[in-house]
């Protein structure tokens, strides 16, 4: 990968994980702001289900804009939504207000969730796909592993004005990084009038959205983040409900999980590019997801440890997968962002829901054991999808459109 390609990727990366300290700005903190806006269970849900939702609304546009107006232009986009999301926290004086600001930073998060991996896969060589995407999936492992570390420690410190601030000052600093770093111009000369014409063309766009493949990818997105996010929203709870740890010790659980996610985000890239299409990469990590689940109804605290450790060390396998073959698998280099906002559409819908379903179970039910069995049923779709996914062979081979981009690379700087 040229140097060019791995700066585009790494401001990409930081790019990401700057929308997931936004998305992730409230979970740590949200006992604070809970009784600062005296405001419910439910209602306090709100502010994570409704910034899901934005999301989800704001990738649908997104895949299809970014093709036309290109990943620098949308990617700033979203980076001003979130900023002027942030904005709208640091000024709200009641509730409503704060879910206004966390819809608004949920459209940006949108935007950046497509137009960023839009990028990698724009620029970054075929035959790294693999490994960039993997670093990438890490972005929201180590976006919420910094917020749950460091949130409710500077709020207490500081207040909930200067934690607004500050990131405010840390967006600013990523769009200058991001506007730096990525092109302005997306394609070489000899090729724009076909590039545009692709764009303009209705039945391109009607393809790629009718593209199978794409849409399996997804549902395994789904799947994984339905189980993923309501194991980080619930644990917690869970654990301080049902065993004698207090919040701080019961935080350890999710955060070891988040720490070996990113580990395994990294070293699933390099398998997939080292074996390709291998079934076992596929298969393996879903089977033991679908076996994990009931494992944590246990009432051993060493076992929530090593549970926890397992988990995390197969956690990044889908999202890596999942990054990885959209750009292979969408039908041409034009249309590679409406499969990433399909995509981000199948995460989020997982994140919108799985939560949501988790809790009612445990409301229903009384205690938590179905809800962790149907963590395992979700498992079961993403290992159905997975296999989806290694049957289209997309890491088998190169895609036409991914042979004209490396004979089209770019030059040693942009």
């Amino acid at each position: 990968m040229k140097r060019s390609a791995w700066m585009i990727l790494w401001a990409a990366f930081s790019t990401g994980v700057l929308a997931t300290i936004v998305q992730f700005s409230i979970p740590p903190i949200l006992p604070l702001v809970k009784d600062q806006y005296e405001v419910t269970y439910t209602g306090s849900a709100l502010l994570m289900s409704l910034f899901a939702l934005a999301t989800v609304l704001a990738a649908v546009p997104g895949g299809f804009i970014v093709g036309r107006y290109g990943v620098r232009k949308i990617g700033l986009l979203g980076i001003g939504f979130l900023f002027f999301g942030i904005i709208v926290c640091l000024l709200a004086n009641n509730f409503p207000l704060l879910l206004l600001g966390r819809i608004i930073a949920g459209i940006g998060f949108g935007f950046v969730s497509v137009a960023a991996p839009s990028a990698i896969g724009h620029y970054v060589p075929a035959k790294m796909i693999s490994v960039a995407m993997g670093i990438w999936s890490t972005w929201i492992p180590v976006g919420s592993l910094i917020m749950f570390l460091s949130a409710p420690k500077f709020v207490l410190t500081f207040g909930s004005d200067i934690f607004w601030i500050a990131l405010m000052v840390i967006l600013i600093a990523g769009f200058l990084f991001y506007a730096k770093m990525i092109p302005k111009h997306e394609q070489n000369p000899k090729d724009a009038l076909q590039a545009e014409a692709a764009k303009l063309d209705k039945k391109v766009l009607l393809s790629e959205i009718k593209n199978k493949n794409v849409w399996w990818a997804a549902l395994a997105f789904t799947s994984f983040t339905f189980a993923f996010f309501s194991f980080n929203t619930w644990i917690s709870t869970y654990l301080t409900e049902t065993t004698s740890m207090n919040l701080t010790i019961a935080t350890l659980i999710p955060s070891i999980v988040a720490l070996f996610t990113m580990i395994s985000n990294i070293y699933s890239g390099f398998l997939l590019k080292k074996c390709g299409n291998h079934l076992g990469i596929f298969a393996v990590p879903a089977v033991i997801f679908i076996l994990v689940w009931p494992l944590f109804n246990s009432s051993s605290v060493v076992m929530f440890y090593i549970i926890a450790t397992v988990l995390g060390l197969i956690a990044g396998f889908t999202p890596t997968i999942v990054f990885g073959a959209a750009p292979l698998l969408a039908k041409r280099k034009e249309t590679i962002g409406i499969a990433m906002s399909i995509v981000i559409i199948g995460e989020n819908m997982g994140v919108l829901i799985g939560p949501e379903v988790f809790g009612v179970l445990r409301e229903w039910t009384g205690d938590f054991t179905a809800g962790f069995w149907a963590l395992s049923l979700a498992s079961i779709l993403m290992l159905i999808s997975c296999l989806q996914i290694w049957r289209s062979g997309a890491f088998g081979e190169k895609t036409s459109h991914h042979i004209a981009a490396e004979e089209n690379s770019l030059p040693e700087k942009v």
